[in-house]
């Protein structure tokens, strides 16, 4: 069969591995008008772990999420040359007496989540600060560019083309015996799918400079912001902010400024705009109860979208229900 995958992302990447999985003999494409990773996925920060939220409550099917995802990264972890996990263990700073009473709680429900004083958030930091948390030993930082590269790597060496062009209409597809959409929020794009409950958030991340006079902390934060050094050592990224409302889907470093810095110097004072070396920004695909969508559209046709923000935490669980709800 010919089999077309329209997006590049996480998604479309996962699920053109998962097709190449449960077949032998398809023709698989991969279509996507910007580049391989070039759109939301690839300004992801790349945070991956099973207590998203403002509440860390731990998210549904979060460890089929992870346990999913963890295959594909070490399918990508061999068919690229740099390091893909580059960090490993999270903190959740509590900034407020709520979050206090929601992390501890989660604390003490789950064996991968540790409540922590705030001397000894400190100590694992190796930074001052002013605040108790939680420290999550399962959480994993990602490289999503190489990963990304080494996901389409094992893809292309399996057989999988690529053509980057924009599709107005299903109806370019006809040719094709199945076609597998997977645009994030630009799923609204065609016509064919524009009444589908998705809701486009532009996401804006914030790359910095470190402080030159205080020590980088030796793990990522998360509290109502994250940060996350880079490797280099003297550069950080903070996030993300959470847009329903925009007008633009380009980098908007003054509003970026104006979510993300006040909640980063809620845990971190010393960050400050001076510290601003640019503004990234994606348009991620939010559905209904937060939860990823997948749905037949048609005798041929599927959608896979709706990640929000946990794209790396699902899009490779979803993606393997995908393909084995088409092999049905």
């Amino acid at each position: 069969m010919k089999i077309a995958v329209v997006g590049a992302g996480f998604c479309g990447l996962a699920t053109a591995w998962n097709l190449l999985q449960n077949g032998s003999g398809n023709k698989i494409t991969l279509i996507d008008s910007l580049g391989i990773g070039k759109g939301a996925s690839g300004v992801a920060a790349g945070l991956l772990h099973a207590y998203a939220g403002s509440q860390a409550k731990k998210n549904i099917r979060a460890d089929e999420g992870l346990a999913a995802t963890l295959k594909l990264l070490e399918i990508a972890k061999q068919n690229v040359e740099s390091p893909i996990v580059i960090n490993k263990g999270l903190i959740r700073l509590a900034v407020t007496e709520k979050q206090k009473a929601d992390f501890s709680h989660v604390a003490s429900l789950y064996s991968d989540v540790h409540w922590l004083s705030t001397k000894e958030c400190c100590q694992r930091l190796n930074i001052l600060q002013n605040h108790p948390g939680i420290y999550i030993d399962t959480a994993l930082v990602i490289d999503c560019e190489k990963y990304l590269e080494g996901l389409w790597n094992a893809c292309a060496r399996a057989g999988v083309s690529f053509e980057k062009k924009k599709i107005q209409t299903l109806v370019e597809l006809n040719d094709y015996d199945i076609i597998i959409v997977t645009m994030g929020a630009a799923v609204k794009s065609l016509p064919e799918l524009n009444s589908l409950k998705v809701t486009p958030i532009k996401g804006q991340v914030l790359d910095l400079n470190w402080p030159d006079n205080i020590p980088a902390p030796i793990l990522p934060i998360a509290s109502q912001a994250y940060l996350i050094m880079q490797p280099e050592g003297n550069k950080c990224i903070a996030g993300a902010t959470y847009e329903r409302h925009f007008t633009s889907e380009l980098p908007e470093l003054d509003s970026a400024l104006h979510e993300i810095m006040p909640k980063l110097q809620a845990f971190l004072p010393a960050m400050n705009s001076g510290l601003v070396l640019g503004c990234r920004a994606g348009i991620r695909a939010s559905a209904p109860r937060h939860q990823p969508l997948l749905a037949q559209i048609n005798a041929k046709t599927w959608v896979l979208t709706g990640m929000g923000s946990k794209g790396l935490l699902y899009h490779a669980l979803y993606a393997e229900e995908l393909v084995n709800a088409i092999k049905r």
